[in-house]
This record gives C-alpha cells, structure tokens and sequence, in this order.
C-alpha cells in the first residue's frame, strides 16, 4: 500500500497460513511532517522494516491443542533526520491454542533503543538519551473469551533502557448479556534504574462499558487513570453501521487532571482537553 501523502509510504508482502511456512515483510517510511489528523500515530520521522517468519502446526481431532507456532520476529526503525538508531528488536517465540478456548504465548526479546533526547518518566525519574541494548522476557495467558467470564494475562520482566522493569497486568471481560459487556483492565509497573538509584512504580486501571442496541448501533464508554501523572481520561464513542464498509461515528473525549494540588499558582485547570467528534466513514468499491 502506497499512500496519496508524500510523507508516508509503506508496502507489504506476506504469506498466510495457520499451517506450515509463513511470512510477513513490510517496509514503512514515516516523514517528520507526517499527521494522520484522525487516529494515532505512534512515532514519526523514521523508516524501517518489519519482519516474522512463522512455522506452524495443527496436531488434529485426537489432540487438545488446536494449533502451535513458532515465531521470529525482526524490526529494525532507523531516523530520518540524523540517520541514528530509533529501535531494533529480535523477538522468537511460541503461541499456544487449545481447543477448549485457552491459550498463551511466551517470548523473549532482545532489544535496542535509541534515545535522542532525555525524557522523564516521572518527576524524579528519567531516562537519559543515548544507545541501548537489553533483553526481556513476555508471556501472555487468556481463557477462552467465549465464556460469560474471561480474563487475561500479560506479564513482562527484563532490561528497560539502562535499568529493568517487571510489569503484569490483567484484563478481566464479563459478557453480562449478548448485548452487555463489562471489561477493565490493571497494570502494575515496576522501574528501576540502580546505577542511578531511581525507582518508579505506576498503577494504570481502566473500565471499559459496551452496549450493543442492535447489530447496527452501539454504545461504548471508557475510564483510565494513570496513578504517576494523575490524569483522568474519558470516552464515549456511539457508533451507527447501516452495512458494511459504513460507519457514523459520535464520539466526546476528556483529558483532566486529579489529586491536584490546591496551592499551585496558576491553580490547575477544570479539564486539560474536551472534544466532541463526529466522523462518517465510506468504503468505495472499484
């Protein structure tokens, strides 16, 4: 895929398959002046490669497993302004799925940052800028989401630029009807860098609410604060689909502080950011 807009390009070539060799190579040129204006973008101002080579295994009706795969994954992001080091990452690693609905992942990843410009973490926690290379370990358990009840897992522990970081989190999912799900989600990080004798420990908790009136209306809301930089975030969202490759979208967003200090001059604002959206969405067919 090639974009209209000069300052991104990307093309992608892969193979699928559950079963035996499959592949995934794909290059993406992301300029400085890039802005998607709708959506997220995660950086800019660097290009590079994105890679897996992936074998896998379906053992068949006499086995409790569904499929198996092996997995090396390869991503290399250089910058275009001064042609250093933005990330590089070598991740092999299996994935699990049982038929039950169960599965998991484990993975190790050997990584390099490259960090033009201190940043902080906190107010006294920082890290500083510079080339690094860590290893990591991740894992990942889910029940099977089928289930009124669900939940999943997510657990990484290893090197973090110049110093380790030991992270879980939780995702628990409760299909209260067809139309009602409630879900949240918790996360507990742990940073330290013991050259410097600086530690972090943040908590980021989220709740999640989705309504689904009917096939094509639905409502969804969501909460998340984040204990380190005392933000509160909100969303709704009510989406409209009358077929597919349609979509009307509502959408009201805030971003605001809390456990403000009261004797801070200028005092803090009510809210930092408030949006109300609206967004149409048309899928063309040639």
């Amino acid at each position: 895929m090639f974009s209209s807009d000069p300052t991104y390009a990307g093309i992608n070539w892969e193979r699928r398959r559950d079963e035996g060799f499959a592949y995934n190579l794909a290059y993406n040129f992301i300029g400085a002046q890039m802005n998607p204006e709708v959506g997220f973008l995660q950086r800019n101002d660097v290009h590079g490669w994105n890679s897996r080579l992936q074998y896998g295994w379906l053992p068949g009706e006499s086995s409790k497993v569904f499929s198996l795969r092996t997995i090396l994954q390869y991503d290399r992001y250089v910058r275009l302004s001064d042609g250093g080091l933005e990330s590089m990452e070598v991740s092999p690693g299996v994935f699990l799925n049982f038929k039950n609905g169960m599965g998991g992942m484990m993975e190790m990843k050997f990584q390099k940052e490259g960090v033009s410009y201190d940043f902080d973490l906190s107010d006294n926690v920082s890290v500083q800028a510079g080339e690094y290379a860590f290893p990591a370990f991740s894992a990942r358990l889910f029940t099977p989401m089928s289930k009124p009840i669900a939940a999943m897992i997510n657990i990484l522990a290893g090197g973090y630029y110049d110093g380790n970081i030991v992270s879980v989190s939780t995702r628990p999912v409760f299909s209260i009807s067809s139309k009602f799900q409630l879900s949240g989600s918790y996360s507990i990080n742990k940073i330290s860098f013991p050259d410097r004798d600086q530690q972090l420990t943040t908590h980021v908790g989220r709740l999640n609410f989705l309504y689904m009136v009917n096939t094509k209306l639905s409502v969804s809301t969501f909460v998340q604060v984040n204990n380190t930089s005392e933000v509160f975030v909100g969303n709704f969202r009510l989406r409209y689909n009358p077929r597919e490759g349609n979509d009307f979208y509502l959408v009201f967003n805030e971003y605001r502080g809390f456990m403000m200090p009261d004797d801070v001059v200028p005092s803090a604002p009510g809210y930092f950011n408030r949006a109300l959206l609206l967004k149409y969405t048309h899928t063309f067919i040639l």
